[in-house]
């Protein structure tokens, strides 16, 4: 994953990439100025991408707004050749100390994307929602479980912390992503489940 704010910096780092496996670029927006530098060469190199649900209005409070934004990039995109299963949906995770129903407006709006679009992908910064907050694991770790049963399918989470992966492990036991508990029983065994 190639990630950086600065538009320029993802156009030089996709200059010389040279693995054979396309780079998912992080990211996309709806921000004309940063789409119209980065969508070209997008297309070009056949990248996967991140499509951040904002635009030029700034990242909107509600979760019909970010699906509107959603619809209308994966549009662009899927009209310049990007396959929908390249395209990786962050429904932008703002803190509940900030905003306090950013939780279940990006919840709503995961289980929207997935409704939407099926085929993609949906990410996002899942420690983001406890920033500013005591105790942020705790909160990280009972969001995560609630985003991946609303539809997240691709994290970007801390992986030393050994309890939130333990919650990933049981998660997907509870919502049937992990049939007869297999990974979670082979996860017990090679004592990577902390309770």
């Amino acid at each position: 994953m190639l990630d950086s704010a600065n538009s320029e910096a993802l156009k030089v780092a996709l200059s010389v990439y040279r693995h054979p496996e396309p780079p998912i670029l992080n990211s996309i927006s709806g921000e004309e100025e940063k789409w119209n530098k980065l969508y070209p060469l997008i297309v070009e190199k056949k990248c996967k991408v991140v499509v951040l649900s904002m635009d030029d209005q700034g990242i909107p409070k509600t979760m019909e707004e970010r699906i509107a934004i959603a619809k209308r990039l994966f549009e662009r995109l899927t009209g310049g050749g990007i396959p929908s299963e390249n395209i990786y949906f962050d429904p932008l995770v703002l803190s509940v100390a900030v905003e306090p129903d950013a939780g279940i407006t990006t919840l709503e709006t995961i289980k929207s994307l997935r409704s939407n679009f099926p085929d993609s992908h949906i990410i996002c910064g899942v420690s983001n929602v406890s920033m500013g907050l005591p105790g942020r694991r705790l909160i990280n770790r009972t969001f995560l479980t609630m985003a991946i049963y609303a539809g997240l399918d691709t994290l970007l989470i801390d992986v030393r912390d050994q309890v939130l992966l333990s919650s990933i492990y049981a998660g997907k036991v509870l919502i049937n992503q992990d049939s007869y508990c297999l990974e979670y029983l082979k996860a017990y065994r090679e004592k990577k489940i902390l309770i």
